[in-house]
């Protein structure tokens, strides 16, 4: 029929990738019903191919060139904005329908990178709201980041888009690795509150110094500026929820520093009961996830374990956050690691949670991931393997990202892993002689 046609030409101005029918149905503004019946038929004539069991639809470029209809371009560019703006905002009481929605969009990972690279400028503000949490949990981070670049480099953006595309740019570019060029952005996005008398999103931007001082290791400098210029800012303003979130980094930088009886406090006290009564699940479960590490902290490994399958992995499940899952698997993984159970952890590490960290495009906690699977090579006594691991893939790493904590770290393995080659040849030779 001639709707059906008109929703071909449609689906022709795709890029070359192949996508899901929902997708297809929606850019060709067709029923799902008759987008298969479509699909049947252009497949029966080979003019569109299908992957993944025929679960996922695409054209050669050729096809897709000779099929396309001019006057259907428009409709293609407004379809396509229409359906990831219609997935991309978070819900923010409850979990909501945000998980389907936010599952739909990670399976259409590599046509959201197209669709965010050839955004118009004057649409990037708009898009940076509607997508800053999707974003900032689930990436693609680069992409998000270049989107904000491009956008902020425009002659003339409005205040507003500019407040958005700052902030969003700090944490893209933080969740990416790009520590430098986050720690730029977060003090431009101050000197820009400045200069609007802002003091709320300067708090923001001091948050964010704070983030990347963590990240340089500087974790002294990092609590005072949360604790003497972002938490009053919070309180004066009652910010209720911005200074629960500053609350819990302050917990975190606690815990590192082995004073976790203050940081189990906060945790528990200060920030919990705020978004639990706030119905921010995603925060909760972050929360948890932070008491769980406390507890491990103190040898109470069945409580963590407890608190992160019963609490944090259904919560990020519902929520459609797949890193918060991967993340939180890692932590059971690392606690059957220390138990000696190395065989459970290495299973976990390689199916459930390196895959996700990869197709999610987050380099830095891959690599993290693989420096656990290093340590699991070194208890079974292949040395050799785990150092190559350590000294060749993840220290230029980490020193290439700025992450002088994990540069740190990374060092403390080598040295380690070179006392026990030559402990282990020492034994050796004893053993001979």
């Amino acid at each position: 029929s001639a709707r059906l046609l008109e929703g071909l030409a449609t689906f022709a101005w795709l890029p070359p990738i192949f996508v899901s029918a929902d997708l297809g149905a929606g850019i060709a503004g067709l029923t799902t019903q008759e987008f298969e019946q479509l699909m049947f038929e252009a497949c029966r004539l080979s003019v569109v191919q299908t992957r993944e069991a025929g679960q996922r639809y695409g054209m050669h470029p050729l096809m897709a060139w000779a099929a396309r209809s001019p006057t259907a371009e428009r409709n293609f560019r407004e379809r396509l904005d229409a359906w990831f703006l219609e997935r991309l905002p978070p819900t923010h009481r409850g979990a909501g329908p945000q998980g389907p929605r936010w599952e739909s969009i990670h399976v259409e990972r590599e046509l959201l990178t197209a669709w965010l690279a050839a955004l118009p400028i004057e649409q990037a503000g708009a898009v940076a709201r509607a997508g800053n949490d999707y974003a900032q949990v689930a990436g693609p981070f680069l992409a998000w980041a270049a989107l904000c670049e491009r956008a902020l480099a425009a002659p003339a953006i409005s205040a507003d888009d500019r407040e958005a595309l700052l902030l969003l740019s700090c944490i893209a570019l933080e969740k990416a690795g790009q520590y430098q060029q986050a720690q730029q952005r977060a003090q431009e996005l101050c000197a820009w509150a400045q200069s609007r008398g802002d003091t709320e999103l300067f708090a923001m931007g001091r948050d964010q110094v704070a983030v990347g001082l963590i990240h340089e290791g500087r974790l002294q400098d990092a609590l005072r500026i949360l604790r003497e210029e972002v938490l009053p800012i919070y309180t004066r303003l009652g910010s209720v929820h911005k200074r629960a979130i500053a609350l819990g980094r302050i917990a975190g930088i606690l815990t590192t520093q082995g004073q976790l009886d203050e940081a189990l406090r906060i945790r528990q006290e200060d920030t919990l009961p705020i978004f639990q009564k706030l119905e921010d699940m995603h925060s909760v479960a972050i929360t948890q996830e932070g008491i769980a590490s406390i507890y491990e902290y103190r040898g109470r490994l069945d409580e963590a374990v407890r608190i992160r399958t019963d609490v944090s992995l259904p919560i990020y499940e519902k929520l459609g956050d797949r890193i918060g899952r991967a993340q939180t698997i890692e932590a059971i993984a690392a606690i059957s690691q220390r138990r000696g159970q190395l065989d459970e952890a290495l299973r976990r590490y390689q199916d459930e949670v390196l895959p996700i960290y990869e197709q999610m495009g987050d380099s830095r906690l891959a690599a993290r991931t693989r420096g656990q699977m290093a340590d699991i090579q070194q208890d079974r006594g292949q040395i050799d393997e785990a150092l190559g691991v350590w000294k060749d893939d993840l220290l230029p790493f980490f020193q290439k990202i700025g992450d002088l904590l994990a540069v740190s770290d990374s060092l403390a393995r080598i040295v380690e892993i070179y006392r026990q080659k030559g402990l282990d040849r020492k034994s050796t030779r004893l053993n001979s002689s």
